[in-house]
């Protein structure tokens, strides 16, 4: 008994080491980019990514937000809380027309913090959405937790929650926004 007891245990330290070895080791930095054709013109896709009030209806791990006012170049920020607790400090800086918006996080209670260029070129009825991510994470935790997800995820969910957003029965269709 002591030695199976001694084996799940040594099975258990050797899977939190393993854990703990990935974040660390994983590189703090991340690049990334996806893109996509959505059926919605750019001033429908625009309108999505713009309304920072309604994150929390948008995306499911958003809780609520509170505007911060206007950075020093006279765009919007605003503190996102998350539903587990944590928030982020976010801000426009860059932002033209209805063709290229550049959201920063500034500070994070999760230790992540970055950039999100996000353009928008239309092409028919429709257009096309890029998003590029260059992110830091600063905590090994979070950094494993997204070496096992995917460092790419967040992009990944961001396109999709967007293009859901943007079709004809979705939330800004319906007017649930």
């Amino acid at each position: 008994m002591k030695r199976v007891a001694f084996i799940i245990s040594f099975i258990f330290l050797l899977g939190i080491t393993f854990c703990i070895l990935v974040g660390w080791l994983s590189k703090a930095s991340f690049s990334g980019q996806i893109a996509k054709r959505l059926e919605a013109p750019p001033e429908v896709v625009w309108e999505v990514i713009t309304d920072i009030e309604k994150l929390p209806l948008r995306r499911g791990d958003v809780a609520h937000i509170e505007l911060e006012g206007q950075n020093e170049l006279g765009f919007a920020k605003w503190k996102e809380h998350t539903k587990t607790g944590g928030y982020l400090l976010r801000e426009i800086a860059e932002q033209e027309d209805t063709e290229r918006l550049m959201v920063n996080i500034t500070e994070s209670n999760i230790g992540m913090t970055g950039s999100w260029l996000y353009e928008l070129e239309k092409d028919g009825q429709g257009c096309y959405l890029t998003i590029t991510e260059h992110s830091l994470i600063e905590q090994w935790f979070l950094r494993m937790v997204m070496e096992f997800r995917g460092r790419e995820y967040h992009l990944l969910r961001e396109m999709d929650v967007i293009e859901k957003a943007v079709e004809p029965d979705g939330l800004v269709r319906a007017g649930w926004w």
